[in-house]
C-alpha cells in the first residue's frame, strides 16, 4: 500500500517566485494547499504560498527534467525536508511513493528517488523553516 495526494493534480499549481520584480530562478511559489495521507495515515499538509525548486536534479535535462509527473512528489519532498518532523529516511520514502501515485515512470521514480537518498543529506543538514509568501510578495518564515 502508498500513499495518496487529497489535493487533485487538477488543483495543483504554483507559480514563478518574483522578487524585486525578477522571476527568482529555480524558485516557485505554491498555490493552495496540497495534502499527502501517507501509507501509515499521516496527514502532511504542504501550505499555501511555501517556496520551493520543485526538484533539484544535477542531471537535469540529460536523464530527467524539472516539469514532468514527480512536480507533486517534489513539492511534498521538498517541504519534508524543510519541516523535518520526520527523519530523513521517511521522508525520502514520501518521494517514491508520491512519485508512485502519480505514475511516475519505473525507472524515473527510482532515479528521483536515488538522487534524494544519494544527495539530499547536503539538503537536509541546511534546511531551515519552510519559506512562504505573504500578500506583499515578501518572504516569511512559517513557524
Amino acid at each position: 500500500m502508498i500513499g495518496r495526494f487529497e489535493t487533485s493534480i487538477e488543483d495543483f499549481n504554483y507559480r514563478p517566485l518574483i522578487a524585486d520584480g525578477r522571476i527568482v530562478r529555480d524558485r516557485v511559489v505554491v498555490e493552495g494547499d496540497v495534502v499527502w495521507v501517507s501509507s501509515k495515515g499521516i496527514m502532511v499538509t504542504v501550505k499555501d504560498g511555501f517556496i520551493c525548486n520543485l526538484a533539484s536534479l544535477p542531471l537535469s535535462g540529460v536523464l530527467l527534467y524539472k516539469l514532468g509527473r514527480h512536480q507533486r512528489a517534489a513539492v511534498l519532498h521538498d517541504w519534508l525536508y524543510s519541516v523535518q518532523d520526520m527523519g530523513r529516511s521517511w521522508c525520502d520514502r514520501q518521494l517514491l511513493e508520491a512519485c508512485e501515485y502519480d505514475q511516475v515512470t519505473g525507472y524515473r521514480r527510482w532515479l528521483v528517488y536515488a538522487g534524494a537518498v544519494v544527495g539530499g543529506w547536503l539538503a537536509w543538514r541546511g534546511s531551515t523553516e519552510p519559506q512562504l509568501f505573504n500578500a506583499t510578495y515578501e518572504p516569511e518564515f512559517y513557524g
